[in-house]
């Protein structure tokens, strides 16, 4: 693939997650029950934002991978086993796009996720502890839990700010070791 094919793909794939993340959280804020019920503290919104941030600044290399990593990891644990009954086609699109996205880009050569595995462990840990806090946070504010959909064992806190940190930053370290 040429540098130019590789760079309109590139422009094409950021200008995919720009916009779906504008109209998905441009809807997302147009419901009373979603921003009531702590939608934007959620990972959907998060890797969101972290996936077209990734995109756009193209780097650091142990972001990105934390980034892959992440939307492929919401889209296999939480919404293929935590909360599969409760959860639409778009979530599937929004992680496992995201994610294929990102990795076909890291294929041709287009963004670079090849580093550190220990940087991608952190900045994956980094970002999944700081958003369990988050949701935390809120659900101590509104005293409901966050994802009600979700087993009991799911909603504990040490779900998200011990497992789901530990497993990111493993699949984060092991995504950039194996590049």
């Amino acid at each position: 693939m040429g540098s130019s094919s590789v760079a309109r793909l590139q422009a094409l794939a950021s200008l995919f997650v720009l916009l779906f993340a504008a109209a998905h959280l441009f809807q997302a804020s147009k419901s009373d029950e979603l921003c009531n019920g702590g939608y934007f503290a959620t990972l959907t919104v998060w890797t969101l934002v972290a996936t077209a941030y990734a995109l756009v600044a193209g780097g650091p290399p142990a972001v990105l991978a934390a980034v892959l990593a992440v939307n492929a990891l919401v889209c296999a644990l939480y919404y293929g086993v935590v909360n599969q009954g409760a959860v639409a086609g778009t979530s599937f699109l929004l992680h496992g796009g995201c994610a294929l996205v990102l990795a076909a880009l890291v294929a041709c050569g287009a963004l670079r996720a090849r580093g550190s595995p220990a940087a991608a462990a952190a900045a994956a840990l980094g970002f999944l502890l700081a958003n369990a806090l988050l949701q935390c946070w809120h659900e101590g504010q509104v005293q409901a839990p966050l994802y009600p959909s979700a087993g009991r064992r799911f909603q504990h806190p040490l779900w998200r700010l011990a497992v789901l940190p530990l497993v990111g930053a493993a699949a984060a370290a092991g995504l950039t070791a194996a590049l």
